[in-house]
């Protein structure tokens, strides 16, 4: 008996050991409620639009909660990830990692637009910035030039350049993150860099 219940905990531990998850973590701390994000597109023929990007509801998909993000993207978060779920593959995509150190890589989601396929970039720096209201937050700089690069990501902020969204923009707009907001008060981009 003692050797069955041996080898019992000897799998669990193996099971446990080869699919380590990440511990979840409060949905606010990437994807709160009190997020906003204003984002300028600008389509092929020069006309652009605005946009306002605010943290929905929650929904249950497969036994996973989500935020809804945008009323239509369900994302999730752990420790230091961002995931979103997919409707068309019926699986989640990893949009962001801010544990990523200078020299690991990211996937990143193929263009169906462009017909850009799924492409990898390479972490080429990583610092610690300070945000408007104090938090300190990191931001990671790819290496990445074809089919277009991939700009810094900010913790809470998202991409740099687009936002919670940036990951999922394609080839057909242009986007301009003007500003992000946490209860109205400007959080990024910060004010010496808006001079």
């Amino acid at each position: 008996m003692k050797t069955r219940i041996l080898f019992f905990a000897a799998i669990v531990v193996i099971m446990i050991a080869c699919n380590p998850s990440e511990p979840s973590v409060s949905q606010d701390a990437y994807l709160s409620r009190s997020y906003k994000w204003e984002v300028d597109y600008t389509v092929e023929d020069g006309i652009t639009s605005s946009r306002t990007i605010l943290v929905g509801k929650d929904t249950v998909i497969s036994n996973k909660t989500y935020r809804m993000i945008d009323n239509y993207y369900p994302m999730r978060q752990t420790q230091s990830r961002i995931y979103m779920y997919n409707y068309e593959s019926k699986k989640e995509i990893l949009l962001y990692d801010f544990s990523l150190k200078e020299g690991d890589y990211i996937e990143q989601q193929e263009d169906p637009f462009g017909g850009i396929p799924r492409r990898k970039a390479k972490v080429i720096k990583t610092e610690v910035i300070t945000l408007a209201d104090g938090r300190k937050a990191r931001r990671i700089e790819y290496e990445q030039t074809y089919p277009a690069p991939r700009d810094p990501d900010v913790e809470y902020v998202g991409n740099e350049r687009r936002g919670i969204l940036g990951p999922l923009d394609n080839s057909m707009t242009t986007s301009t993150l003007k500003a992000f907001y946490e209860n109205n008060t400007l959080l990024y981009p910060l004010p010496e860099q808006t001079k």
